[in-house]
């Protein structure tokens, strides 16, 4: 649920119609197997089947990455995301949520980022967490279908990676994946997320000679 493969299903649902040719395809194995049967089941619910295709867990993602004309991935929280990391090294155009690290790793590329579901991730502890990830967000479910039919509209033009990337990928990540560990770890909520919320120190004074 944390990945919002539901809003994506309402996303395409929008505009499906309009895009005859246009498919989903969802990678990776299932962390929760009730919500996968829920989302096959809302797939032929919203007359979808044939048109959403569960892969499961595949070694050869980069193939994927050649079909595609998008990543889509709109999470409700992530670290640093290892599926935007692949497709921005496949130059291929990302939507993404506001969320971890997607701002860092869409900076410089032709990727679409949407605000995030939930603006303030400490105001989410164990009580809301279950009714936010399972409820609906009609309005970044708009957002999207909009950003998806973009994309489409481009067919497969391929994004651009950026220069900085090398310097960019080692620290930002490790440091969003420790945000991310530290907040769940700590049972979630403001609390949680004060350790990291605070402002970093000022840097010393630098002097000119």
């Amino acid at each position: 649920p944390p990945k919002g493969q539901h809003l994506l299903l309402s996303a395409f649902a929008k505009l499906a119609a309009a895009h005859p040719d246009a498919h989903v395809v969802v990678l990776g194995g299932a962390a929760d197997a009730a919500y996968l049967a829920a989302q096959r089941a809302a797939t032929t619910r919203l007359g979808l089947a044939g048109r959403v295709h569960w892969v499961g867990r595949r070694d050869d993602v980069h193939a994927f990455h050649q079909l595609a004309v998008a990543l889509v991935q709109p999470s409700f929280f992530e670290g640093w995301s290892l599926a935007i990391t692949e497709a921005v090294l496949a130059e291929l155009p990302v939507i993404a949520t506001d969320v971890g690290g997607a701002v860092e790793q869409l900076r410089g590329t032709d990727g679409v980022l949407l605000p995030a579901a939930v603006p303030d991730v400490t105001a989410i502890d164990a009580d809301s967490l279950m009714p936010m990830l399972e409820g609906r967000h009609p309005e970044l479910e708009a957002r999207l279908a909009d950003a998806m039919r973009e994309v489409l509209r481009r067919g497969g033009a391929r994004s651009r990676m950026p220069d900085d990337w090398e310097g960019l990928l080692r620290d930002a990540a490790y440091r969003r994946c420790a945000e991310a560990f530290h907040w769940l770890a700590g049972g979630g909520g403001a609390a949680a997320a004060r350790h990291w919320l605070r402002p970093a120190a000022a840097p010393a004074a630098m002097g000119a000679s």
